[in-house]
């Protein structure tokens, strides 16, 4: 069975570009998966005051590394390459939220907002193979809130595929299709973060748990005994 949505601020809406987070101004625009969370590792122990290993080489902080640093930090395991060949940011442009696969080397989908002479908010997003994506809305007067945020990453897809292969969904159903064994495998393959919406990524974390529980109950209810079932598997 699944349980009941937990109790999410819906109406939430931040500010991207004042945010009452501190830290989410310093890590919003961080490509690289791995150093985003070493970088909020490192703040927190220094929030606690923690004098001990609790420092990153200067190079490391940054948004975007150097070719040379890229490479370098590449080498160390193929999960550091996650984010760090997204396309660059543009002029006053910044990232309010991603989308993370649990994949070999951590692809990640940017959704990145800038203001324009407007005054209303642009969206854009990005991946590090060039795709082109289709999401509602394209622009906004004011940031999302967050059941606006939700619709925007729930229609996103690649501008390639049919609709109903939302970046979301798809990415882990078409993993769980292509080699059925253990739905836990495949239940948390998408993650969704946001350094200005510190619910997104519970909030999908949830989601996923519903999916989890759907796919099992699906297999308790198949005809035959276990050994009559695919051999359960682990990506």
């Amino acid at each position: 069975m699944t349980g009941p949505q937990p109790n999410f601020d819906l109406t939430f809406r931040p500010d991207y570009w004042r945010p009452s987070d501190p830290i989410s101004l310093i890590i919003a625009n961080v490509k690289g998966e791995e150093r985003r969370r070493m970088i909020v590792d490192v703040l927190r122990k220094r929030h606690e005051l923690t004098p001990v290993g609790t420092e990153l080489p200067d190079e490391l902080m940054q948004d975007t590394l150097s070719y040379d640093d890229r490479i370098a930090w590449g080498r160390l395991h193929p999960t550091f390459m996650g984010g760090e060949y997204l396309p660059d940011y543009g002029r006053g442009e910044i990232e309010i939220a991603r989308i993370v696969l649990d994949s070999t080397t951590i692809d990640v989908t940017s959704i990145r907002a800038h203001r324009t002479r407007d005054l209303r908010i642009h969206y854009r997003v990005v991946d590090e193979y060039e795709a082109k994506f289709v999401h509602h809305p394209r622009s906004s007067k004011a940031p999302l809130n967050f059941v606006q945020l939700i619709g925007f990453l729930d229609s996103l897809r690649d501008a390639t595929d049919e609709p109903g292969h939302e970046v979301i969904t798809w990415c882990r159903d078409g993993n769980y299709r292509s080699d059925p064994g253990d739905p836990a495998a495949y239940a948390h393959f998408v993650t969704v973060e946001s350094a200005f919406y510190p619910q997104l990524e519970a909030y999908y974390r949830w989601r996923n748990e519903q999916w989890l529980a759907k796919e099992r109950a699906k297999i308790a209810a198949e005809p035959g005994d276990d050994a009559d079932r695919p051999a359960r598997k682990r990506a």
